[in-house]
């Protein structure tokens, strides 16, 4: 089988720099089309996004496809594009499922697995924090506190019940576990914390700003998250690889919600120890029998932050170019820098 895969999603370089490093040829299409991803691979920027994909995928060789964070809120295109590509990924009727709070909550109380309490009504006669979601959202886009001033209820009210969920708030430590599953299996990858809405990054109160890890687990730990894993890959099913973001609560693991796709904390555990995640993801699909989980190794922390630009403003050439530059001589010069740049924007970009 060709070893060419188009990569898709909202961003996908950290995949590209998977598969490159598993031994395949990537075609990239995403938002971006970055300064780095472009000096890597074929790329295509998605500008009518995601709508446009579909006549780009068209458009490129019958090779296999996956996608990234932002397509999974995108069921029937994701389905429409595996009418002429095969698909290493979950499908559209997976992914419904996956992004539906309620069956979650149902599959994990059936285990005695703890999970926030949810509705679709506006708690305004419940007690504690409550958190308005959007059962369409990635990276923690949708996601804002309830208002607990009585002149906001009707503007709650008049939400659609189609488009938000109310999910309790509980006070505790983000993190995300990757997965990996096949017809048979389902193995935890590793563990990473999550930063959200640091300040440092200047991202959004609940926006994803980047991981650390890996995390080290007791045992407990590492038997309830893979008993999570096994819950939802029974039901659901989620095959290939797969994240699940939980908060650390009460000396208990709270799972919040699924990431039925490739997780963007997956490229810490990549660092640390060096096995391709693209590569794991596209075995799932093709070769499951002989699927090989590596052991982690690693006896250092990587991690990674997203910085968010404090007001408009416009790249130069010269940014592109000083960021590329310096992460080039970094990883000629070191072989294992200590730090570098990506998702380096291109000049122009606002």
């Amino acid at each position: 089988m060709s070893r060419t895969i188009l990569i898709a999603g909202a961003s996908v370089r950290c995949a590209v720099d998977s598969a490159i490093r598993g031994g395949y040829t990537p075609l990239a299409a995403d938002l971006f089309a970055d300064y780095d991803l472009r000096q890597q691979c074929q790329s295509y920027r998605i500008h009518d996004y995601p709508a446009q994909l579909l006549d780009i995928s068209r458009e490129l060789p019958d090779v296999p496809w996956m996608y990234t964070g932002g397509l999974e809120n995108h069921p029937r295109l994701v389905d429409q594009i595996s009418r002429h590509r095969p698909l290493m990924g979950n499908s559209g009727n997976v992914l419904r499922k996956a992004y539906n709070p309620f069956l979650i909550k149902e599959i994990l109380s059936d285990q005695d697995l703890p999970y926030p309490e949810i509705t679709v009504t506006f708690p305004e006669t419940a007690t504690g924090k409550w958190l308005r979601k959007s059962f369409q959202s990635t990276g923690g886009q949708g996601i804002s506190r309830v208002p607990l001033r009585a002149t906001s209820i009707a503007s709650e009210n008049s939400a659609s019940s189609k488009e938000v969920y109310y999910q309790r708030f509980l006070d505790g430590p983000c993190y995300s576990a990757a997965f990996l599953a096949s017809d048979h299996t389902c193995d935890l990858l590793g563990v990473t914390r999550q930063l959200v809405g640091k300040r440092f990054t200047n991202g959004p109160s609940f926006g994803y700003c980047g991981s650390i890890g890996p995390i080290v687990l007791t045992l407990e730990q590492k038997l309830i998250l893979d008993r999570i894993g096994r819950s939802l890959t029974t039901t659901i099913p989620l095959r290939g690889l797969f994240g699940i973001d939980f908060i650390w609560h009460a000396s208990q693991i709270w799972t919040l919600e699924i990431n039925p796709r490739f997780p963007a904390s997956v490229e810490i555990l990549e660092l640390a120890s060096g096995f391709s995640a693209t590569a794991l993801h596209c075995q799932a699909f093709l070769d499951p029998k002989n699927l090989s989980i590596p052991p982690m190794k690693a006896k250092l922390q990587y991690g990674k932050a997203i910085i968010y630009s404090r007001e408009a403003c416009t790249i130069t050439s010269d940014n592109s170019q000083h960021w590329a530059e310096q992460d080039v001589s970094k990883r000629t010069t070191n072989g294992d820098p200590s730090s570098w740049f990506a998702d380096i924007p291109m000049p122009g970009t606002t």
